[in-house]
């Protein structure tokens, strides 16, 4: 190879791993849709809005988890112990984007458990969702994901609260870790930014539900 093709070939390959890993936030931040929250009703939309503190830099050709406020508008449809459904979303850590998912919840002793398929452009994501009943109207949530993304790593804990027969309200906090540099691990920094450990971040969300 000659030296003015390798001169070419180190700054375009940069390029691309730029491209693929910018591109790589295009996820949802917060849970979506919420398990449990559509309860008996058949179709649900949904309304969130959340903020991610953590490392928000870029460290040399990859991109960090991200900082910053974003928003989700979500759809889902029951049928059966099975949904189906997609958003979109927007903002700082994710960029704009959307996607769809698939899944179901399925009782197993006191609690539900399921799965969660999900994905769009450039980013996928698989998931366990687990739900706890605390009476009629208040559940506890989880779902622990991984995915293509750059949060790779995921795990919520949020509850659920019913208000009437359409509407729910969903707090929630996520921790998510991001090993962009799991191949060569000598290349990561010690911290963030700002101080956070590299690729960690904490996101605290919000949703609202209405289900017809």
């Amino acid at each position: 190879m000659t030296a003015s093709r390798r001169s070419l070939l180190v700054p375009l390959v940069s390029l691309v791993g730029v491209a693929w890993f910018a591109l790589w936030a295009c996820a949802p931040m917060s849970t979506m849709p919420i398990p449990g929250a559509i309860g008996e009703q058949k179709n649900e939309f949904a309304l969130g809005g959340n903020y991610t503190g953590g490392s928000g830099t870029y460290l040399g050709e990859f991109y960090g988890s991200g900082t910053g406020a974003s928003g989700q508008l979500s759809y889902d449809h029951r049928f059966g112990k099975f949904n189906f459904g997609g958003g979109i979303f927007a903002g700082q850590p994710t960029l704009v984007g959307g996607g769809v998912f698939f899944g179901g919840l399925f009782p197993v002793g006191a609690v539900n458990v399921g799965f969660q398929v999900s994905g769009g452009w450039l980013w996928a994501d698989l998931g366990v969702p687990v739900t706890v009943p605390l009476g009629d109207r208040i559940w506890l949530y989880t779902e622990p994901s991984v995915g293509i993304r750059s949060h790779v790593l995921r795990l919520p804990v949020g509850a659920g609260f019913r208000l009437g027969k359409h509407v729910t309200l969903a707090p929630e906090v996520a921790v998510q870790y991001s090993p962009q540099y799991a191949f060569d691990p000598t290349l990561v920094p010690a911290t963030g930014g700002n101080g956070w450990p590299y690729s960690l971040a904490v996101t605290g969300a919000f949703t609202a539900g209405f289900g017809f």
